[in-house]
């Protein structure tokens, strides 16, 4: 399989781990292409016609990107386009937030175990092993931190 086709390939596959994870597919591969372009970064008509998507599509995609931090982009002097490209986006902050959404997660597991201990539900036991995966995970998160940490400076 020559580079190209296997490119198109993990930018489907990309899109697709988007999809699974409730979000959009063609951000996903707006994003899978941004991360194997030979290009530091890519125009919307480059991104448009590499996908073959159409331009409301495109735009919808790279905005929600720019939103969640994954994209950003950068203009050329005497350029009027832009040039959108990864966000480079620190782990840190990735860990920041997804430690504020499995806190707000956690809180309300915590409150339908309470509820769970007055009345039990068919579900009450499994409340309790997302309650304990959570803390595990909590204890976990940090060290995994500290490791890429070192393993990337």
């Amino acid at each position: 399989m020559n580079l190209e086709k296997r490119r198109e390939q993990l930018v489907s596959e990309v899109g697709v781990i988007f999809e699974q994870q409730g979000k959009s597919s063609v951000s996903g591969r707006i994003f899978g292409l941004l991360l194997t372009s030979t290009k530091a970064a890519l125009t919307f008509d480059e991104i448009v016609h590499q996908l073959q998507l159409s331009k409301s599509a495109v735009s919808t995609g790279i905005n929600l990107l720019i939103n969640t931090r994954h994209v950003d982009y950068i203009k050329k002097t005497g350029d009027r386009k832009r040039y959108f490209k990864l966000s480079g986006i620190e782990l840190e902050d990735v860990y920041k937030d997804f430690s504020e959404n499995i806190l707000k997660f956690q809180s309300a597991l915590m409150k339908i175990d309470e509820l769970n201990n007055i009345e039990p539900t068919p579900n009450s036991s499994e409340v309790e092993k997302m309650i304990i995966g959570i803390q595990i995970f909590k204890e976990f998160l940090p060290k995994m931190m500290e490791e890429f940490k070192k393993r990337t400076q």
